[in-house]
């Protein structure tokens, strides 16, 4: 096995080191700022959306549930389609 190689032990460690270095370095200067950026816009718009929502302020949320008439129509050619298909193929 290569990786157990006592030859090339020290050049894996060396690259590994490199390599945890750097991902170091971008990750605490491009990536977590980015992150905690992300997390305190949504933050604030939580908060707002929650203040909006004790001032007694309507929240629009449109909903729209489906109606049972569809579903049952949906069903129900769903269901003909699949015994006309298992007709077909039997």
């Amino acid at each position: 096995m290569p990786q157990m190689m006592i030859e090339t032990f020290v050049s894996q460690y060396f690259w590994l080191m490199v390599f945890f270095f750097v991902l170091n370095f971008y990750m605490t200067t491009t990536g977590i700022p980015s992150i905690a950026r992300t997390l305190k816009i949504r933050k604030k718009a939580s908060f707002k959306g929650d203040s909006d929502a004790v001032k007694g302020d309507s929240i629009d949320l449109n909903l729209s549930l489906p109606s049972t008439v569809s579903e049952k129509e949906t069903i129900t050619s769903f269901n003909k389609a699949r015994q006309s298909w298992l007709q077909k193929n039997s």
